[in-house]
């Protein structure tokens, strides 16, 4: 590539300087400093810190912190930074002013399905406000908090580690187990921005029914308790576990009553909305009946008018104000069995209720009628059919959203007698999710080009400064197939505006160079990076929600496929794995419809025929437990085994139907001798099997259709036909529920990083022993091609970091018998690593020492005149024999009847140690094979 020519100004006349020259001295400053950087870094995106700072994680805190956890006692429970005996449970973030949006990464939990684990922050961010946000995990993962904390204040979780509160709702919090920690974010770090607008904190869900771990605490009391750390109030939290009242959908409405929620877009498409739900108690009904309803619950989206109907109608002074249009975009709606078929039962307890509009032109932005970013809609919420019975209960909040310095972006609107009457003092409880991504802080570099997506920006209206965060993006494509890539370009931004001196009019007086973040399709990058402007790819993202599944049915051949939670399908059809099938409903026997189960997992195994034990290895073992199966049958009949005594194996998991048709290489549905004599033939000739190479198994997991948290299922105890003998083939069917969840998103990163150089200074580099002025360190992130030598300041050869070293030890005449501490008499703090530095004593456990010993030169005793043997002719057993163990550095020697003549130095036993020495330690470890497996690998030659 050249470097394009950058005129400069000649100023060759002092009275005669006009823009234009101007705007060429700046354009050849600027160009050239960046073309500088461009040659030196690239482009890509800077590192803040040399390692992500960890702030706190669960299996590193002090001893009484891990009291909480073993015991069962953490959850619920404020952590605050410093425990009652002065000992740090975790760190603050670095930048105290701004602020740090932090990672929170959930690793080892058994979450799927309904379970979910909160994580609850309390902190300040910037200018001072105390806050809260609450992370939801369904499942292990990394979120990355949208507010900047500068400060953490306390922690808090539920159903994490679990606690001993059964008083709020007849059950405990959940222990699930799992790691927890908290990092500061990496820069420009992709993350699911999924919610367009919500009003979701009068109730705030996440707190109802939060379980202290104290049962005399309250949640008042514990957040009055946080906020007293600080000298805070824990009223500027707002947390509400209540609404301020409740709107209804009466039974036998003659109004056309329709409850709206007007709202702003941020984004182009809906994928689902939630909202909060109950019904009134009857209680002149029938036992069992207090809570029923009927007709239709139906909720819609419709866009708001943007003219008036009627040329005398008075004209809205805002866009908010107009009236919806009378069509909706799209439309979902649920009667009481289509709810029950969800396992939703509504009742006086509030329940949120997802409305999923996946398979509408909602969630679509390549379809009309779309929707348009800063347009106003509404959400509307109705009863259609027959309402004789029931009486449907939204939550109201009073309207907190609305900045007194803007327009309101949302607000309440009711439809009755015809008119449409705006509540402009209360929203709704509601949430409409989003296919959109956010990207955290950070700098990067563009063409050499410095441009930041800061922590803070001014605020244009009120002229604060306030936390920024650049979110928000749509995703081009929702569907499954479909990657959207984001990236990063330069862009040019002007600032500060100010009065031009000549007119008066606004004019911007600065230029600053900063991020365009967008999103795009493949096809649009490669066109990108085909012209050679190497954008900067931040990551890519594919929404995997399930849209219009087919129904699939299958058969079940085999007994014993079926367990509690756990459905088990041989050679699974196309449909089952072209299609996410998480949240669908499962119902095993078709000749039992009303045994229904959502499906909260699917994996796909492909298993070999002979490797019975399923170790991905076919070998002895294989035989030797294709021989205890000998007589075991694929229908539990045919075996020369006793039908009762198959079943009875199977019943009690002591032989699984897996094992058995992997053991079945014949394909004649039974296992005897012929079985594993093929398989040892596969083993030792490669003879292929009669029922082929592998097979295709799909294991689907469900949970309970209703109260999955506090029920067990258990699909053999409720049909005993999977384990019927003889067994009847079964038909199975999996019914799609229309289902959108935020881990579906699948994000990658792809971001790419500029070199830098860190410093590394403390206050301990100052008061140690030997006092250092700290160093920096250097971090390239891609390759180095080398066209010279790698030297020394001095100029001498680098060393590489690998050393080796000899040690030979003469064996003394006769026998030798014992141990010998190779590594504490001959290596440590004696042998020298790369830098010249001595091995200390850790070295064994840090694996930076690897040792082979050999014999060097073998010279025994034979019989009566060999070299300078004794007298005799009485024939000598030699032996010579080592164990060099890596873990203690110990060195065992056996050596019987073995020459060392003095006089002829090559007539010596000798032992030699080759010593490899790696500072930065080995990656590798130990290998051994044993004599039986030897055999095994002998035989296959």
């Amino acid at each position: 590539m050249t470097r394009p020519i950058l005129k400069r100004t000649s100023w060759y006349d002092g009275q005669a300087v006009t823009e234009t020259d101007l705007d060429v001295e700046q354009t050849a400053w600027h160009d050239s400093l960046a073309n500088n950087t461009d040659f030196q870094v690239g482009s890509g995106i800077e590192q803040e810190f040399s390692t992500q700072r960890v702030l706190f994680d669960t299996n590193n805190v002090p001893s009484a912190t891990a009291t909480l956890i073993s015991t069962q006692n953490f959850d619920g429970e404020p952590i605050y930074p410093i425990d009652s005996s002065g000992n740090t449970v975790y760190l603050q973030p670095l930048d105290s002013f701004e602020g740090n949006q932090l990672e929170i990464e959930l690793s080892g939990a058994s979450l799927g399905g309904t379970p979910v684990t909160n994580v609850y922050l309390f902190g300040i961010t910037f200018g001072g406000g105390f806050i809260h946000e609450v992370i939801n995990f369904k499942q292990n993962e990394s979120q990355i908090t949208r507010n900047y904390f500068t400060k953490i204040v306390a922690i808090m979780t539920q159903d994490f580690r679990g606690n001993q509160n059964t008083i709020i709702t007849g059950t405990a919090s959940n222990n699930y187990g799992g790691r927890l920690r908290i990092l500061e974010s990496l820069p420009m770090t992709l993350s699911r921005d999924i919610i367009m607008v919500e009003q979701s904190v009068e109730p705030d869900m996440s707190y109802v029914d939060f379980k202290p771990a104290t049962l005399s605490k309250t949640l008042d009391t514990l957040l009055n308790e946080i906020a007293n750390t600080e000298s805070l109030n824990a009223d500027d939290l707002e947390i509400n576990v209540t609404s301020t009242t409740t709107r209804t959908l009466f039974v036998n409405d003659a109004k056309g009553l329709i409850i709206g929620q007007k709202f702003k877009a941020t984004t182009n498409n809906i994928q689902k909305v939630s909202i909060l739900l109950s019904v009134s108690e009857n209680t002149l009904a029938v036992s069992g009946e207090e809570f029923d309803w009927t007709g239709d619950i139906v909720v819609g989206i419709r866009p708001l008018q943007t003219t008036t109907s009627c040329p005398t109608d008075i004209t809205p002074n805002s866009a908010i104000e107009f009236d919806p249009e009378f069509s909706p975009i799209a439309e979902i709606s649920f009667d009481q069995n289509d709810l029950l078929a969800l396992g939703i039962t509504l009742t006086d307890e509030l329940q949120v209720v997802d409305f999923v509009f996946t398979q509408s032109l909602l969630a679509n932005p390549n379809l009309a009628p779309t929707i348009d970013i800063g347009a106003y809609y509404m959400l509307t919420i109705r009863r259609s059919g027959n309402t004789s019975v029931g009486n449907i209960v939204l939550q109201e909040a009073a309207n907190t959203n609305a900045d007194p310095n803007e327009t309101d972006p949302m607000y309440m609107s009711v439809f009755s007698n015809n008119v449409w009457t705006d509540i402009i003092n209360s929203d709704l409880w509601f949430k409409i999710y989003t296919n959109a991504i956010r990207i955290t802080d950070g700098t990067a570099f563009d063409s050499g080009v410095q441009v930041t997506s800061p922590r803070t920006k001014t605020n244009t209206t009120t002229g604060l400064d306030e936390s920024y965060i650049e979110g928000r993006h749509s995703l081009l494509d929702v569907s499954q197939t479909t990657k959207n890539y984001v990236i990063l370009q330069r862009s040019t931004n002007f600032t500060d505006s100010v009065s031009h001196p000549s007119t008066g009019n606004p004019v911007f007086s600065r230029i600053e160079d900063a991020p365009s973040i967008a999103v795009v399709l493949q096809s649009t990058l490669t066109t990108l990076i085909d012209a050679s402007s190497e954008p900067i790819v931040i990551g890519s993202v594919r929404d995997t929600n399930p849209v219009g599944n087919p129904q699939i049915s299958g058969i079940i051949e085999f007994p014993g496929l079926v367990r509690s939670n756990t459905f088990t399908i041989i050679q699974p059809a196309s449909d089952l794995q072209l299609n996410n099938l998480v949240g669908s409903i499962l119902v095993p026997n078709t000749a039992e419809p009303e045994l229904k189960y959502r499906i909260i997992d699917v994996e796909f195994n492909t298993d070999a025929y002979g490797d019975v034990n399923n170790d991905g290895t076919i070998d002895s073992d294989d035989v030797s437990r294709a021989q205890v199966l000998d007589g075991y049958s694929k229908d539990l009949v045919s075996g020369s085994l006793a039908s009762v005594a198959q079943r009875n194996a199977i019943v009690d998991g002591t032989v699984t139907m897996e094992e058995i048709i992997r053991a079945d290489v014949t394909d004649d549905g039974i296992i005897d001798i012929t079985d594993p004599q093929m398989i040892q033939q596969n083993i030792a000739l490669g003879t292929a099997f009669i029922a082929g190479s592998n097979f295709n198994r799909a294991v689907l997991t469900i949970e309970s259709l209703t109260n999955p948290l506090t029920t067990t299922p258990n699909m053999i105890t409720a049909d005993s036909a999977f384990n019927a003998v003889p067994f009847t083939n079964l038909t199975y069917r999996i019914d799609f529920v229309s289902l959108w969840v935020p881990h579906n998103l699948e994000l990658v990163d792809l971001r790419r990083f500029v070199p830098k150089t860190f410093t590394k200074f403390s206050s301990s580099d100052i008061t140690a022993s030997t006092p250092s002025g700290g160093k920096n360190i250097s971090f390239i992130p891609g390759d180095l091609l080398f066209g010279g030598e790698l030297l020394n300041l001095d100029e001498t050869q680098y060393k590489i970091d690998f050393e080796v070293n000899t040690i030979v030890v003469d064996l003394s005449d006769g026998s030798t018998q014992g141990e010998i501490n190779i590594f504490s008499n001959f290596i440590k703090n004696k042998m020298y690593f790369y830098d010249g530095t001595l091995v200390a004593s850790g070295a064994l456990e840090n694996n930076q020492i690897r040792v082979t010993a050999s014999i060097q030169s073998f010279v025994k005793d034979s019989d009566g005149y060999d070299f300078e043997s004794l007298d005799g002719y009485t024939k000598i057993e030699t032996t010579v024999a080592l164990l060099y163990v890596q873990s203690s550095g110990l060195l065992r020697i056996r050596a019987d009847n073995i020459r060392n003549s003095i006089t002829r130095p090559e007539l010596r036993t000798k032992i030699i140690l080759t010593v490899y020495l790696k500072k930065a330690g080995f990656r590798n470890t130990e290998t051994s094979v044993t004599s039986s497996e030897l055999e095994e690998l002998l035989t296959l030659l």
